[in-house]
């Protein structure tokens, strides 16, 4: 078994951008979301070193539901809900929750005393001890978790750290089980067959990203604080600065930290991830992880307020702790818009194509547009965007929202076909800005750039006006001002533009337009 690693270093941007120019008939648009996670070595165990850990995962106090029976006939479930029975009938709720006895005391291992007898009841506030447990040889996490790794890397397979978990005490093994379970029962096993040396030791690191956070409960031993979950994240961030051998143990003590209700939202984060396939869990995740960021508060706003809220986040929605409270403004319909839209884009921006279309449903459900503004007419809100300096892409949500269905979604396409322009395709701008401008006037071809001259000295933006003027002319000449601008800008530009400001530059561009855009320029006229 590989040494473990920091793993799953959540950063998630989203990059709007919006831009219009008066010679040139695109508005260019990035929509993108990424999430980078980084891996550094922190020692092999069987070298007594201990294990690396990801920083931006959440922790599992839970357990994964099993059952282990101490030698003193207990049962104890790993549940954080649920009971242990002991042979005198006695009831102990382990996650936080009250202990009852019959009438005498009950006390557990964080040194707690309830009595009921006088009704009062008090929450558990350590690890509970079962008969046996204070023989056993493992009674922390750490030596626990290094015990497994050395067993495991002996004979890696299914249930090799049981070797260990039957010397631990009951809690610790019940909590280490469900991290055990996911590492070296569900996903070890689809490493044993990479044969590239290197591959394989990335597979066992990225094995130990997705399951680790199931490890934090085992190191938080039982113990139950008043935290809420979105101190957690900004516990867990801080610990993201501590040396590989304290980094684990200090995100143990920040799920300690964490209230009953705390830890299960983070468990929720953390099963999530555990039972996450392919390459994106985290996208599949997304909704549990800002949950857990708004500690489950539900609000009135919409999704588009929501991306407005969290453009003011440093770092946006890398920030957990900052988009969380944003999240939590949101209504339960806005929380899952959001959530959807985030989580689509994570996956279309580690893809290869990259498509910024991929999303454009999505985003178009979040920003709910419910108002009568033309795709035109919303390239002027977008140049104003521009000019506030848009952060994190809200303004264009609310552009968005102020126009119809259609003109949004005409809007979006043309965005994104900037895109693909850059990747060859010097015609995928065409259909997209008629779409924006819709043609329905009587101008003709060459009246289009003096009509833009005459717009600009109103004080509007070029790119508004091109629209404008666009929209002012026949389809087939609007089509044939394109082709000619196409043309122009794939062959005469790139050469002439490099020519001094002035008489020269402008004498290039005739030249090269009669000679490269021949068939192009009579079609104009």
């Amino acid at each position: 078994m590989p040494a473990p690693t920091r793993f799953f270093a959540l950063a998630l941007t989203l990059i709007l951008c919006a831009c219009g120019s008066t010679d040139d008939e695109s508005v260019v648009g990035q929509i993108g979301v990424s999430d980078g996670s980084g891996a550094s070595d922190g020692g092999t165990l069987a070298d007594g070193a201990p294990a690396g850990q990801d920083g931006a995962t959440t922790v599992d106090g839970k357990g994964g539901g099993g059952t282990t029976k101490d030698g003193g006939g207990s049962t104890v479930k790993s549940d954080g809900g649920t009971t242990i029975k002991d042979g005198g009938g006695t009831v102990i709720k382990d996650g936080g929750g009250a202990v009852k006895d019959s009438g005498g005391g009950v006390k557990d291992g964080g040194g707690t005393t309830t009595k009921d007898g006088g009704g009062t009841t008090t929450k558990d506030s350590g690890p509970v001890d079962t008969a046996g447990d204070k023989d056993k040889k493992y009674q922390s996490c750490d030596v626990l978790l290094q015990c497994a790794f050395i067993a495991c890397d002996l004979d890696n397979k299914p249930g090799c750290e049981k070797l260990c978990t039957k010397q631990a005490t009951s809690l610790l093994s019940a909590k280490f089980t469900p991290f055990a379970q996911c590492l070296w029962g569900d996903c070890m096993p689809g490493c044993a067959g990479i044969k590239d040396k290197d591959k394989a030791e990335q597979c066992g690191k990225d094995c130990f990203g997705k399951c680790v956070s199931l490890a934090y409960g085992c190191y938080a031993n039982g113990a139950v604080g008043k935290d809420d979950c979105s101190d957690g994240w900004s516990c867990i961030e801080k610990c993201q600065q501590k040396p590989d051998n304290d980094f684990l143990k200090c995100n143990g003590d920040c799920y300690a930290d964490l209230s009953a209700e705390a830890q299960q939202q983070f468990d929720a984060y953390a099963k999530c991830l555990a039972a996450g396939k392919g390459e994106n869990i985290i996208a599949g995740c997304i909704q549990p992880l800002l949950a857990c960021a708004a500690d489950g508060e539900v609000g009135k706003d919409e999704c588009y307020e929501l991306i407005d809220c969290v453009s003011d986040c440093d770092k946006g929605m890398g920030n957990i702790a900052c988009s969380g409270k944003c999240y939590a403004d949101g209504t339960k319909t806005a929380q899952k818009q959001y959530a959807d839209a985030f989580a689509c884009a994570v996956v279309a921006d580690s893809s290869k194509e990259k498509d910024g279309m991929a999303c454009m449903d999505k985003l178009l459900i979040c920003a709910d547009p419910s108002g009568k503004q033309t795709c035109a007419e919303l390239t002027g809100c977008t140049h104003e965007c521009m000019k506030l300096g848009d952060n994190g892409g809200a303004c264009l949500y609310k552009c968005l929202h102020k126009g119809t269905k259609a003109s949004a979604k005409a809007l979006i396409e043309t965005l994104a076909c900037d895109d693909k322009k850059k990747k060859g395709d010097p015609k995928a701008c065409l259909q997209p800005v008629l779409k924006c401008a819709d043609p329905k006037g009587q101008g003709a071809c060459l009246t289009i750039w003096p009509c833009v001259g005459e717009c600009m000295k109103g004080g509007k933006n070029g790119g508004v006006c091109y629209y404008e003027c666009l929209g002012k002319a026949t389809l087939k000449d609007a089509t044939a001002h394109l082709e000619l601008v196409i043309c122009n800008d794939v062959n005469c530009n790139p050469v002439c533009d490099k020519k001094p400001e002035g008489a020269e530059k402008e004498a290039c561009k005739n030249t090269c337009q009669k000679d490269k855009c021949k068939a192009e320029l009579l079609a104009c006229l």
